[in-house]
């Protein structure tokens, strides 16, 4: 069964078999684990998962040039880009969005039952928010996440972006789907096409799994160290006690595991 309980003034998603019993913090229904199993599939770190090094607030602009606006020529008109009288060919302006280092993203953040690899089921959403030092308008051309479970089950995803609104994820802006075959455990790169214009520099991007019971059963992983407020949320519609409707700070409201999401974007001009 899966319940719910009250500790040090906050509510925990707790999942258990059987008859009740006394929590440890491992019974924690958003918890930890390291196993595999016949609901669903968990994955380990590896050492080949990128890492971060900037932040949504910090984030270095990968900027180039000035020279490269005025290529030499050979006499001939053409520059070195093998253009002929035409503008050089100039590479856009990018900048990466991330709190979360990929080599901490090791666990899934999910309403399991029993044990981390046999999740609960339950529609999922979850939403990182960013600030850009860019000025807006800009596309938004990219998103890297690392995915620790998924349910054997599980059915195609929808990506999202919102505006960044007061209580978290604020108007609809635009999704993408991603195709279940598309998706790994581990780091996942997903590519929007055609990329998503934004207008406003505060942003949250993210996943959802729509479809109900373990149809929408995914676990993207937290990076236990990034802690934040007020920039991490999560929606599961499950069973009774498995049920957070309204946009949910990870971090503030201590959920197990809890930390921000190991999801970046890529935006550029």
């Amino acid at each position: 069964m899966v319940s719910m309980a009250r500790l040090e003034g906050r509510w925990w998603l707790v999942v258990a078999w059987g008859v009740a019993s006394a929590c440890t913090p491992n019974d924690v229904g958003f918890g930890r684990g390291e196993a595999s199993g016949v609901g669903g599939t968990t994955g380990e770190a590896t050492a080949g998962d990128p890492a971060t090094t900037t932040t949504a607030a910090t984030g270095d602009v990968a900027t180039g040039d000035a020279g490269d606006s005025n290529p030499p020529t050979d006499g001939s008109g053409e520059g070195s880009t093998g253009t002929t009288g035409g503008p050089p060919i100039v590479p856009p302006t990018q900048e990466q969005l991330g709190r979360s280092d990929f080599t901490r993203c090791d666990q899934p953040l999910w309403c399991y039952q029993g044990s981390i690899d046999e999740p609960a089921g339950g529609a999922m959403r979850m939403q990182e928010c960013f600030r850009a030092k860019m000025e807006p308008p800009f596309r938004l051309v990219q998103i890297d996440t690392v995915i620790r479970g998924m349910s054997n089950f599980l059915q195609d995803v929808r990506l999202e972006i919102y505006q960044h609104g007061a209580q978290g994820p604020g108007e609809f802006i635009a999704e993408q789907m991603v195709p279940r075959s598309d998706l790994v455990l581990g780091a996942n790169t997903i590519t929007l096409d055609p990329p998503v214009m934004l207008n406003d520099d505060r942003f949250c991007i993210g996943l959802r799994a729509p479809e109900s019971g373990l149809y929408g059963s995914l676990g993207v992983s937290v990076d236990p160290i990034a802690t934040s407020e007020d920039v991490s949320y999560l929606q599961i519609l499950g069973n009774e006690e498995c049920w957070l409707p309204a946009w949910t700070d990870v971090v503030e409201e201590r959920l197990t595991p809890s930390g921000n999401w190991c999801i970046h974007g890529t935006i550029e001009k």
